[in-house]
């Protein structure tokens, strides 16, 4: 069997330029340990948040990606399911993005990016900090 796959991005010279850049000159081993640098920050200062708050939350830490679960760690899936609060994610979101910080997947949780500074981990942990004392 054949299967065709095609748009109107796919496979043009200028898509495959930047594929080949992106992949060559960005997404470099310094670039990987710079946002994993940063993850860790970033893990470290929501975890410091929900202990601040009292919360009996877990943080996730996947190198420039965290975030958090709801509870403890969950073992299987139903726990998982348990501990989804869609409600709360969506507050989250919103709150962050009222103050001008955008997560592009609600409840992924955040994600450091090559161009991320350190100013900008801070600014995402003293915007979240913040609604968590308010929950309080």
């Amino acid at each position: 069997r054949n299967v065709a796959t095609g748009g109107t991005l796919f496979g043009n010279p200028l898509s495959a330029a930047a594929a080949k850049a992106a992949l060559t000159e960005v997404l470099v081993p310094d670039a990987y340990a710079h946002t994993s640098a940063l993850g860790s920050q970033l893990a470290d200062g929501i975890e410091q948040a929900i202990g601040s708050a009292g919360l009996p939350w877990t943080v996730i830490r996947l190198g420039p990606r965290t975030g958090q679960w709801y509870g403890p760690m969950p073992r299987t899936g139903a726990q998982a399911h348990a501990l989804t609060d869609s409600e709360l994610t969506r507050l989250i979101r919103a709150w962050l993005a009222n103050r001008g910080i955008w997560e592009a997947l609600p409840g992924a949780g955040p994600t450091t990016a090559v161009p991320a500074t350190s100013t900008d981990v801070a600014r995402y942990i003293n915007a979240y900090g913040e609604l968590l004392a308010q929950l309080r």
